[in-house]
């Protein structure tokens, strides 16, 4: 009997020893997890704060965009209408000096046949001198009678 107590006695004795041994570890491993999962916490709390001022920012950079491309598109149309305003002018403009044109020629030389010889100006550029004297005042300024002729108006990018 008494060795088997002793038996048992120093079987517990190693037991408790392990269990010290492991006991102590794990615990140091509990705690440095512990650690470890309170810094990746912060690290995510300070990532969803940083998310959320991105997405903040990513809003207000999309309403700013979106108002510029209106401002755009409003200052396309607005050119668009003035050149064809612009255009229009020039070609009620050159109608009127045609016809002028065609008074004066009328009244100078009788009447011409203008499908004959020389093409009729279909609108591209000034009236052509026919001679005749010292050119007419036609109302225009020098630098506006070499404009050309207006463009197409542009076409509106659908982006």
């Amino acid at each position: 009997g008494y060795s088997k107590i002793r038996d048992v006695d120093r079987e517990l004795a190693l037991l408790r020893r392990d269990m010290d041994l492991t006991s102590g570890s794990r615990k140091l491993a509990l705690e440095h997890l512990r650690c470890k999962i309170e810094h990746v916490s912060e690290t995510v709390t300070d990532l969803r704060r940083k998310k959320d001022v991105a997405e903040a920012a990513l809003r207000t950079a999309a309403e700013n965009l979106d108002r510029e491309e209106k401002a755009r598109l409003e200052l396309q149309q607005d050119l668009t209408m003035l050149m064809c305003q612009n255009s229009d002018a020039q070609y009620e403009r050159l109608a009127a000096l045609t016809e002028r044109l065609e008074g004066l020629t009328t009244q100078a030389g009788g009447p011409k046949d203008t499908r004959g010889g020389e093409p009729k100006d279909t609108g591209g550029g000034a009236p052509k001198d026919t001679g005749g004297g010292a050119p007419k005042d036609t109302g225009m300024s020098a630098s506006k009678e070499r404009v050309a002729p207006a463009p197409e108006a542009p076409a509106v990018p659908s982006d």
